[in-house]
């Protein structure tokens, strides 16, 4: 999306970087297979993996971060008095990558996921004709909960009927790689 047109280019672009780096950051040490039951009270890992030293490791956010990039999901960004006056719209890449980032938190924060779920499965009933939609942010939030449905099945899987409607129409326009990828992990966790 051509950021130049709403006054936040460069803005927006590190804006972007930061999120996605914010997002990379969480995952350091991340393994799909490892278990939330093994973490010492101080939220580290106690097992060490010499073939992987980073494995394990948690880069936990402060809560006010979280809430910055949750800040980041709506279509437009939250006004300090609370007005509608002079409303900017979040750029849909923006938007974009906080919902993979919010994704990455909470593949490493099950109560994350937990708070975050329905907002997630919120942005796959987005309607292809409101002027709010975005099709890379609605790909993105399907992405996550993919990912949430193979690490966390009970929190994510009641929504499984609106994703595979949002997978069946977004059929009918494209076959991205996301949503292949969505499909192959879930015939996986199955």
């Amino acid at each position: 999306s051509n950021t130049e047109g709403n006054g936040l280019g460069e803005l927006s672009t590190k804006l972007e970087r930061a999120i996605f780096t914010i997002g990379e950051t969480a995952m350091i040490g991340f393994s799909a297979d490892d278990d939330e039951s093994c973490k010492l009270p101080s939220g580290q890992k106690a097992v060490y993996h010499p073939g992987d030293p980073l494995r394990g490791m948690i880069v936990k956010p402060s809560n006010r971060l979280v809430h910055l990039i949750q800040a980041m999901l709506p279509p437009s960004l939250p006004t300090v008095d609370g007005s509608t006056s002079g409303v900017v719209l979040t750029p849909a890449q923006i938007r974009a990558h906080a919902f993979v980032t919010l994704g990455k938190l909470c593949l490493r924060n099950a109560q994350l996921a937990k708070d975050c779920v329905n907002l997630l499965a919120r942005e796959l009933h987005n309607d292809r004709n409101d002027a709010t939609h975005d099709a890379i942010v609605q790909s993105n939030a399907l992405l996550v909960l993919g990912d949430l449905c193979v690490k966390y099945t009970s929190i994510a899987d009641r929504h499984l009927p609106a994703m595979a409607a949002c997978l069946q129409a977004k059929v009918q326009y494209s076959r991205g790689s996301s949503e292949l990828n969505m499909i192959a992990s879930l015939t996986q966790a199955s």
